[in-house]
């Protein structure tokens, strides 16, 4: 099994609300749609919650800020992974993804 952890910010100027609201909306369903294309067995979003303890850890950590959130994608193997992102099919799924 292998797993890539991407930890995300909103566009710079982008409300939270908008950003949470595209992630969830749009982008979610966008990657559940190349799924086949890409291999992936699972995707989870983590949203930042809003809490006293973002600050704790934060200085705890000399943090210079938190993320708006984490994706997680998960694969069989790496050998899956690298297969998947090397068919024309999951070059243009990943290219779409950037965009």
């Amino acid at each position: 099994m292998i797993k890539l952890v991407y930890c995300v910010h909103r566009k710079a100027g982008m409300p939270q609300e908008e950003f949470f609201r595209y992630w969830k909306e749009n982008h979610g369903p966008l990657v559940k749609s190349f799924a086949e294309a890409l291999n992936a067995g699972k995707y989870v979003q983590s949203h930042l919650l809003e809490s006293p303890l973002n600050q704790v850890a934060q200085e705890g950590r000399g943090a210079s800020g938190p993320y708006d959130g984490i994706t997680e994608i998960w694969w069989n193997s790496h050998e899956e992974l690298l297969g998947a992102m090397q068919t024309p099919e999951g070059v243009a799924a990943h290219e779409k993804l950037i965009e």
